[in-house]
């Protein structure tokens, strides 16, 4: 049955692959795919890719999961990931494809940048190349990996790792509920408190410091307090950024209630920006990517998803940092 489903999508790829438009070549001359067919590959897709005979790995494959569920409503078999295979067996090293297939695969040539010339280039058949070489490296890079964690003993731990694919991704692709009504309260206490900071620091400076300006922030501290500039590291160039203000406010202690309001107001602008701001979906959840080898210590990490939705829900400030 899956050998039949294949050689169906193989043909439809072989036909586009041999088609004018796929070499960048006049593409008036090429009939784009119809509803039907369309619909008939989406379908073939989804056979294939949820067969019990599927066995599915990838790199990072969670990533890609989001994509199939948002645009084809299923989500595919899996079997492993060489992103997680890799953090089993080392942890604190780098997890891309390239450099997990450089530990792993003979005869390694770098290629990942090869995608990165690809936007604007009209023939297919070389994105097709550079798909087709992504899964070979990945495929070859897993069959190592599996000796590498049966030799160090780690194939209980792996294995654990990889069943946590499923439920994380349902986690992801369900969302978390948001309560509107508290969410409103707090937005509207918070833009209340940012009026009153910024006030406050107006009021002390003389005129409207905009604390977010960086030649304001310099042509205040450094010119007219006339304060020992700051720079930043490795970099040469000043700044007025929380390290620097704080040795500002070493150097001149009747500075410190005004920088302590100044960084209160940036506090503020962060709740406001990074966690108030709207990254939710249509439906009022609020959807984020859970990367399950995205720490040293095995906990996981969270971030914006794969539609710009979401954020960092394990790691939220509480705001009296330095209280």
């Amino acid at each position: 049955m899956t050998q039949r489903i294949a050689d169906r999508l193989l043909a439809i790829v072989d036909r586009e692959r041999a088609s004018p438009r796929a070499h960048g070549l006049n593409a008036e001359v090429h009939h784009p795919r119809t509803e039907a067919e369309e619909a008939e590959i989406a379908y073939l897709l989804y056979r294939l890719l949820t067969h019990p005979n599927a066995r599915i790995l990838g790199q990072n494959f969670i990533f890609d999961a989001q994509y199939i569920f948002r645009a084809w409503h299923f989500i595919p078999q899996f079997s492993r990931d060489t992103m997680l295979g890799h953090h089993v067996c080392f942890p604190s090293m780098q997890k891309s494809l390239d450099f997990i297939c450089s530990m792993h695969n003979d005869h390694y040539v770098f290629w990942k940048d090869d995608g990165k010339t690809l936007s604007l280039d009209r023939d297919e058949n070389k994105h097709w190349a550079y798909n087709d070489e992504d899964c070979v490296r990945t495929y070859e890079a897993d069959e190592s990996l599996q000796q590498t964690i049966d030799a160090m003993g780690l194939r209980e731990p792996h294995d654990f790792q990889m069943s946590l694919f499923r439920p994380v991704l349902k986690m992801m692709n369900r969302g978390c509920l948001i309560d509107e009504v508290e969410l409103k309260v707090f937005t509207k206490a918070l833009q209340k408190l940012e009026k009153e900071v910024l006030g406050w620091i107006h009021s002390v400076v003389g005129y409207p410091l905009n604390p977010r300006s960086h030649p304001q922030m310099t042509r205040f501290f450094y010119y007219e307090m006339g304060m020992p500039k700051q720079y930043k590291k490795g970099e040469g160039t000043v700044t007025c950024d929380s390290g620097a203000l704080e040795k500002v406010g070493d150097k001149e202690p009747l500075l410190r209630p005004l920088i302590a309001k100044i960084e209160e107001w940036r506090s503020i602008q962060v709740f406001l920006t990074n966690f108030l701001k709207d990254k939710r979906d249509a439906d009022g959840r609020m959807r984020c990517s859970y990367n399950i080898g995205g720490t040293y210590t095995f906990r996981f990490s969270s971030s914006e998803n794969a539609f710009g939705k979401g954020l960092n829900l394990q790691n939220i400030p509480k705001g009296d940092e330095d209280a």
